[in-house]
């Protein structure tokens, strides 16, 4: 299936974020569940192959030379060659459909494992794009924070300036120190 068509396209695009897609490609490629499972369905696929021969005619054909000598009836022998061939054609008659069933039953077992295939793709690019949300918010919440302690340092220096001024009170001033040093805790 081409790479436009995966499962996990259709979601991924909804975003039209090039950074996130990036993401998911790198999980898909390195993940060694993935490629696990990805050698499960290839040997899968190879059994459903190798169980449809028996449903075939089987043909053998062989050829043999080879010399040899016999008697000639004068106390001598005669050297000649020899070459032979054998055609063989055979086919089994599926009467009670265990060679159909046979087939049928490989047949599914590489649709699963492509089902299970196409699965954990799809749960690696969910788990990668989780990630790389989560690593936004994160980026997010830290400018914020970054934002918050500048305006609270902000708040307390105008505080400071107006209670030397005379317009604010001591308890304006500790209550702006306070709150600026608990947002640059954090």
């Amino acid at each position: 299936q081409s790479a436009a068509n995966l499962p996990e396209r259709a979601w991924l695009q909804t975003f039209s974020a090039p950074g996130l897609e990036a993401v998911v490609e790198e999980a898909l490629r390195v993940n060694p569940d993935l490629q696990r499972i990805a050698a499960q369905r290839d040997r899968a696929r190879a059994s459903a192959k190798a169980a449809f021969g028996p449903r075939l005619p089987s043909i053998d054909f062989g050829l043999g030379t080879g010399r040899t000598s016999v008697p000639d009836g004068q106390g001598g022998r005669t050297a000649f060659n020899v070459a032979n061939g054998d055609l063989t054609a055979s086919w089994e008659v599926d009467i009670w459909g265990r060679v159909r069933d046979n087939f049928r039953a490989a047949d599914s077992s590489a649709d699963a494992a492509q089902a299970d295939y196409f699965a954990t793709r799809l749960s690696i690019a969910g788990l990668a794009g989780r990630a790389w949300i989560d690593l936004i918010e994160a980026a997010g919440q830290a400018r914020l924070t970054q934002e918050d302690a500048e305006a609270r340092a902000r708040t307390q220096g105008q505080t400071e300036r107006r209670y030397d001024r005379g317009v604010a009170e001591s308890l304006d001033v500790r209550t702006a120190r306070a709150a600026a040093a608990s947002a640059q805790a954090t």
